[in-house]
C-alpha cells in the first residue's frame, strides 16, 4: 500500500502541473510550454484484448542457472511502429520472467537490417525515457555460404545463410 510520502512525491505534480516546467529546467530539458494539461486515467490495464505476439520467444538457462529470454522477430522492411511493439514485448517478458531480455531482428535486406539495429528512442527528443536497442542479422553481417563443402560442415548455418541472403543479387545467380 502506498504511503503518504509516496503519494506526495507525485501528487504535487498532478495538483501543480506548472512544477513540471521547474523540473525540466533543473534537468536541462527543453520541453514546450503546454497549452492544456489534463490528468488521465492511471490504470494501464487493457480491457479490450489486444493481440501482442512476438514471432519467437525462447528462454535460455546457463549451466549456473541464470536465465535470459531471447525475442526473435523477422522484419521484411522498415516499420517505425515496431519500436512500440518491441518495447512492449521486452517490458512484458522482463516483468513476466524476471530476467534479462534480448531482442534479435532477422532481415533479408541490408537497409532493413541497418534500420533494425539502430536504437529506437521513445520519449522527447534529447531525453528518451526508453531506448530499444535490437541486435540485427542481415545480409550485411551474415556470411554468405555458397561453397557446398562449407555448407556440409554446418547445414543449419548454411540454411540460415540462404534464407538471409535469399534476396541478395549474388544469391540469385546460384
Amino acid at each position: 500500500m502506498p504511503s503518504s510520502r509516496h503519494e506526495a512525491l507525485h501528487r504535487i505534480f498532478r495538483d501543480n502541473p506548472e512544477l513540471f516546467a521547474h523540473a525540466f529546467k533543473i534537468l536541462n530539458i527543453d520541453f514546450p510550454t503546454p497549452s492544456e494539461v489534463a490528468v488521465v486515467d492511471t490504470d494501464m490495464t487493457e480491457i479490450a484484448p489486444i493481440e501482442r505476439r512476438a514471432d519467437t520467444v525462447m528462454m535460455f538457462t546457463s549451466r549456473w542457472g541464470s536465465k535470459t529470454v531471447m525475442i526473435t522477430e523477422s522484419q521484411s522492411r522498415r516499420n517505425d511502429a515496431k519500436a512500440s511493439a518491441w518495447a512492449y514485448y521486452l517490458s512484458h517478458a522482463h516483468i513476466k520472467f524476471r530476467c534479462p531480455v534480448m531482442l534479435l531482428v532477422i532481415c533479408q535486406d541490408e537497409a532493413t537490417a541497418r534500420w533494425a539495429r539502430e536504437p529506437k528512442r521513445i520519449g522527447p527528443p534529447g531525453f528518451p525515457s526508453l531506448i530499444v536497442h535490437p541486435m540485427a542479422l542481415g545480409p550485411d553481417n551474415v556470411p554468405q555460404i555458397i561453397d557446398p563443402a562449407e555448407a556440409c560442415e554446418d547445414a543449419v548455418l548454411a540454411m540460415f545463410s540462404a534464407l538471409t541472403h535469399a534476396r541478395s543479387p549474388r544469391s540469385m545467380r546460384y
